[in-house]
């Protein structure tokens, strides 16, 4: 499935035993491939960016990224940038396919869930698809969010966006 750029293609090699094309150039903190490139704006001037050697990738081989939607990686590697290991998420899908993962531990403190131990104040846990509803049926029965946070501990602001929807707008 390799396609014409020769920019893009000669900066990562594949790993045999995974399939991952595995990003060989310039690489964030986090470990996520990135590349530097130009393009022409709506003013037809010439600008520089970087974008993430993933997104980069699912741009050449499949088209445009939706607007509210993210790259995320099948094989939970970073650095790959193989379009088949690739797929398009909502925020919340690709957190909660991390949770799920086992990439996200759950802070003992707060009950909150923090990226590795790097991370340690992300100010709201990630919530299941079946939690959301649950917290929205709550509100409509009358439920206070103190109330609300007995049941789903997390910070009074991410409650109440979850209520209101505010956040996860995506799930009914």
């Amino acid at each position: 499935m390799k396609i014409k750029d020769d920019r893009f293609n000669r900066n990562y090699e594949v790993d045999p035993d995974t399939g991952c094309w595995e990003w060989q150039a310039s690489r964030t903190k986090d470990g996520y491939g990135q590349l530097f490139h130009t393009y022409y704006n709506i003013l037809k001037q010439k600008e520089a960016v970087c974008t993430a050697a993933h997104r980069y990738s699912w741009r050449i081989h499949y088209g445009p990224i939706p607007p509210k939607r993210e790259v995320g990686h099948r094989c939970d590697n970073p650095g790959c940038v193989n379009p088949d290991h690739l797929w398009l998420a909502t925020h919340s899908e690709n957190i909660w396919d991390s949770v799920k993962k086992g990439r996200w531990n759950k802070s003992e403190n707060t009950g909150r869930f923090k990226k590795g131990v790097s991370r340690p104040n992300l100010w709201a846990r990630a919530f299941a698809p079946e939690e959301i509803r649950d917290i929205r049926r709550m509100k409509d029965q009358g439920y206070t969010i103190e109330e609300t946070r007995a049941t789903y501990p997390a910070s009074k602001t991410a409650i109440s966006w979850i209520r209101n929807r505010i956040t996860y707008r995506e799930i009914d």
